[in-house]
């Protein structure tokens, strides 16, 4: 599936991608279909391709839109409710992938925070008690552990995908990648003890701590301790998010990733506004 968070498309992750503008037309504009998951789908749900086609026929090469009614979580709604929409939305299981693949689908749009199941993602590690929440659901109404739905295996997808996109001349990165290429390359040696200060992606204030721990900044649930001791303001130990992060800024999406780069080059140039 090509990724569309913005208008950047995969330019904004890799290089070599292309943007939407370098899509061809047939590729965006298509037949497709619509279906309604809406009755079917509540926090955490898997969804499948027997549901799918049950209620719509799906075509080889269509555009399949998906209505979970999770947009009326958005934070734009008078019932937003951001962790619903973002982290607790139905998403499929890999068995929907490979049917998806196979169809040769153009592209998925959902009306939800993403096209994934949010606990096949990182977001397991980072908000462990929505995945306990999610484990006991999926334990209750599947007979399955969050582990036996989305194990590692099935987790890890990222170097087959590359495979697979590197023979689809629509996809936004048309590359294979392989984990011995990753480790070769120019950015393997590169830790955090050789980072001065950071921009993190804080579409939620929590991701600050999340992602610093990630990265190797903190050991693993210490986080919160390098901030409570100033560790990272900017007179600390390792400035993050000099710019305010998206806490400060707001979160037009697209933009926050552009205008985190703008904060780092302007940060190494001496250009920031005396106390920063």
């Amino acid at each position: 599936m090509a990724n569309l968070h913005s208008t950047s498309g995969a330019i904004l992750f890799y290089t070599p991608g292309k943007d939407i503008a370098s899509l061809d037309m047939d590729f965006l504009v298509h037949e497709g279909a619509i279906v309604d998951l809406s009755d079917v789908c509540g926090d955490y749900d898997v969804y499948t391709l027997k549901m799918v086609e049950e209620r719509v026929e799906v075509k080889e090469g269509d555009i399949l839109i998906i209505h979970t009614g999770y947009h009326h979580y958005g934070w734009d709604q008078p019932t937003g409710d951001e962790i619903r929409y973002m982290i607790k939305h139905p998403g499929p299981d890999l068995e929907f992938a490979e049917w998806a693949k196979k169809k040769k689908l153009r592209w998925i749009g959902v009306d939800c925070g993403s096209a994934d199941h949010p606990m096949n993602t990182k977001i397991r590690e980072w908000m462990s008690r929505q995945a306990k929440e999610c484990d006991a659901h999926s334990q209750k109404k599947y007979g399955k552990t969050l582990e036996e739905f989305f194990s590692d295996d099935k987790y890890q997808l990222a170097v087959k995908n590359h495979e697979n996109g590197a023979k689809n001349k629509y996809a936004h990165i048309q590359a294979p990648v392989s984990i011995e290429a990753i480790a070769d390359g120019p950015e393997a040696d590169v830790g955090p003890k050789d980072i001065s200060f950071a921009e993190l992606h804080d579409a939620f204030s929590i991701l600050e701590l999340a992602i610093s721990e990630e990265v190797g900044f903190f050991e693993r649930g210490k986080s919160y301790l390098a901030v409570r001791k100033g560790e990272t303001k900017i007179d600390g130990r390792l400035p993050i998010n000099t710019s305010g992060g998206l806490k400060s800024k707001g979160h037009p999406v697209g933009a926050t990733g552009v205008s985190q780069v703008v904060e780092l080059v302007r940060q190494l140039r001496g250009e920031a506004e005396p106390g920063r």
